[in-house]
């Protein structure tokens, strides 16, 4: 069911006093029934975060890190929080609920941040863009967008700070954008390089399995 039509017939069942929530509501349970499955058993506005669905806690990920920013930004913000939980580095979370909470990682979700705040209630914050982040979250979720930054799983934006940490990772830069370029730049860990040994192991493996397969 079509966002807009959840919402309308929620406002529609709140007229008449069956409802008396908020309008716009994500569930974490896709294969509810009932007035829950219509409107969704988990609501947007809230402070508990962990309750969210993959795709509305990465729809506030990207409305608080990226809401200003153009598409491609924004599709590139979220995709840091995919390719984390998809790298194997189990510090920063295996998947998209443990990775975007994690502390200290996604600033907007910290205490002292401003746009925690925003987070609360997006929808009431702009209703406009809140839905254009659950777009851009559902469509990095389902495939539709594909990842802009080459397996990017930090930025920041040098205009406003400069962390340590940039000098330990591989360096992606900024992405294009329809208007030109982020203003966020892109990165990711190093990719280990092999040793001279490693690398003629490999080679030597290689050459082995190739020929395996030409006699099979």
């Amino acid at each position: 069911m079509r966002r807009t039509t959840r919402r309308n017939m929620a406002i529609s069942l709140s007229m008449f006093g069956i409802l008396a929530v908020p309008p716009l509501f994500r569930s974490c349970d896709a294969e509810g029934s009932g007035l829950a499955a219509i409107v969704g058993a988990n609501p947007v506005f809230a402070d508990d975060f962990a309750k969210d669905n993959d795709e509305t806690l990465l729809a506030r990920m990207i409305y608080g890190e990226a809401r200003g920013e153009e598409l491609e930004e924004r599709i590139a913000v979220g995709y840091t929080a995919v390719n984390r939980a998809n790298d194997g580095v189990k510090w920063n979370g295996t998947d998209i609920r443990s990775v975007v909470l994690k502390p200290k990682q996604y600033s907007c979700f910290n205490e002292d941040d401003v746009n925690r705040e925003k987070l609360l209630n997006p929808e009431k914050d702009d209703a406009k863009t809140w839905e254009e982040c659950l777009d851009v979250a559902e469509g990095i979720l389902n495939g539709k967008y594909e990842d802009p930054t080459q397996g990017a799983t930090h930025y920041f934006n040098p205009k406003l700070c400069q962390p340590s940490w940039a000098k330990k990772m591989e360096k992606i830069g900024r992405i294009k954008t329809k208007l030109g370029e982020s203003k966020h730049e892109f990165y990711r860990e190093k990719q280990q390089k092999l040793s001279f040994m490693d690398a003629a192991l490999v080679n030597e493996w290689a050459t082995e399995n190739k020929a395996y397969r030409i006699a099979a």
